[in-house]
């Protein structure tokens, strides 16, 4: 390359650099999309109010939708034979890829904090430190959380219980039907959280699954 044509490379290369965006501007166009996708803990109703905004809620048609979604994937599941820690970790990457239909995002073992269910009656309850297996949200507020059990947890419906989010849905796939149903009786009178009954065998989608 002779002298001169090197100089006009070199000149046409410092106006590109001259036209890129410096390191601020490109911080201000990564740094939200870092943000984004950081881990989401789940907040406490102690600490933060449920929010009232429609913009994070589903709407009634939504939650039935999302249910039977949900008892679909459970089905579907158990048909691949999948079964304990499998089938629940199966289950939460179905919940984080069927997140984006309900225009949330979803985040796995969201870190909370919640009362010892055996001392939440107490006046200083004792603080445990866990995570909700799953949890989706809208510009990082919570929409939804979930917890996926094959036992009746009183820990699970603690969490649930704390969290400040509008809904809950509680996935049970175990066989003691009668007393997950009779805990939530019991422990949710307000029924504030959402139980979702994931067949033993597989239904077909024009039977309805017995609850």
């Amino acid at each position: 390359m002779n002298g001169r044509l090197y100089h006009d490379s070199n000149r046409r290369l410092k106006a590109l650099a001259g036209d890129l965006p410096g390191p601020e501007e490109i911080g201000k166009i990564v740094t939200p999309a870092i943000e984004a996708w950081r881990p989401l803990a789940t907040p406490n109703k102690k600490d933060a109010d449920v929010p009232n905004d429609e913009h994070f809620r589903l709407t009634p048609n939504a939650v039935s939708d999302l249910v039977a979604r949900i008892r679909a994937i459970g089905m579907n599941l158990k048909r691949q034979g999948l079964k304990g820690i499998h089938f629940h970790n199966g289950f939460q990457r179905h919940m984080i890829a069927l997140a984006p239909q309900f225009d949330c995002r979803g985040w796995t073992e969201s870190k909370a904090l919640f009362d010892d269910p055996e001392s939440a009656a107490a006046e200083a309850p004792t603080q445990l430190t866990g995570r909700v297996d799953v949890i989706w949200a809208r510009e990082r507020i919570p929409v939804a959380v979930f917890e996926i059990d094959s036992t009746v947890k009183a820990r699970s419906f603690q969490k649930l219980k704390e969290a400040a989010a509008a809904h809950k849905f509680w996935v049970y796939f175990g066989r003691d039907v009668w007393g997950f149903k009779t805990f939530l009786l019991q422990n949710d009178p307000m029924k504030e959280i959402t139980p979702v009954l994931i067949p033993q065998t597989f239904v077909p989608s024009f039977e309805t699954p017995q609850q």
